[in-house]
């Protein structure tokens, strides 16, 4: 029997604006002039993921982590405050008769809460379609896409040609192939660039600091203990 992995929350439902939502108030709080803009959001979850940036940071780990739990909290006031909606491709594959009986599994780029509540959000009473779920154990300690994939393949006791996994980036894509899995594309491309940026920045933030300028955005933060 097939499986199927959803492969990340960005592959499950869209929360761009969140996110670029929780980063600029994170930094607002700390008093980093750094401003995360559409475009920006886009190039980066090309590389990375959010909380994978956030750990590449400079700086010590003690302010990194200061800075990580303040962006999910953030980030997690948000989703509980909305309706998110799973992307259509999702919801018809984990709604088709034969899911009823296929081993599910979704593996998420943040821990146990944030991952809770998106799921909730974007599925309601459906969330318990996703099955099986792996997580990072706390956001400083990140697995790579092929090794999250190959652990979920064996909590579901798939091989990993029996295995369909609906991502939203190519790098995830490219993860799944390498293993020998099955990959493809969810409806509604993260690189859809077209929706308004929500941020809004204040006067004193310059909006001409980008994601590439942000280890030197406040040196004093970064260099603190």
């Amino acid at each position: 029997m097939r499986a199927l992995i959803v492969c990340s929350v960005h592959a499950l439902c869209d929360v761009a604006w969140f996110e670029k939502e929780a980063f600029n108030l994170a930094c607002q709080r700390f008093g980093i002039p750094a401003i995360m803009t559409a475009q920006d959001h886009v190039a980066l979850l090309q590389r990375s993921t959010m909380l994978g940036f956030l750990n590449q940071l400079s700086g010590s780990a003690k302010c990194r982590l200061k800075l990580i739990e303040t962006y999910l909290e953030i980030l997690n006031d948000h989703v509980w405050s909305t309706s998110l909606n799973a992307r259509p491709s999702v919801l018809t594959d984990l709604l088709d008769r034969s899911a009823f009986t296929r081993p599910t599994g979704f593996l998420s780029d943040y821990p146990i809460l944030t991952t809770n509540l998106i799921r909730s959000s974007a599925l309601i009473t459906n969330s318990t379609r996703l099955g099986t779920l792996i997580v990072p154990s706390c956001p400083m300690t990140l697995q790579g896409t092929a090794a999250g994939l190959m652990a979920l393949a064996g909590a579901l006791d798939v091989a990993h040609e029996n295995t369909d996994v609906l991502v939203d980036h190519k790098r995830d894509y490219d993860a799944a192939l390498s293993i020998g899995m099955r990959p493809r594309f969810v409806s509604g491309s993260a690189s859809d660039t077209s929706c308004t940026d929500k941020i809004v920045v204040e006067p004193e933030i310059d909006p001409t600091i980008k994601i590439d300028d942000f280890f030197q955005a406040s040196p004093a933060y970064f260099a603190s203990a």
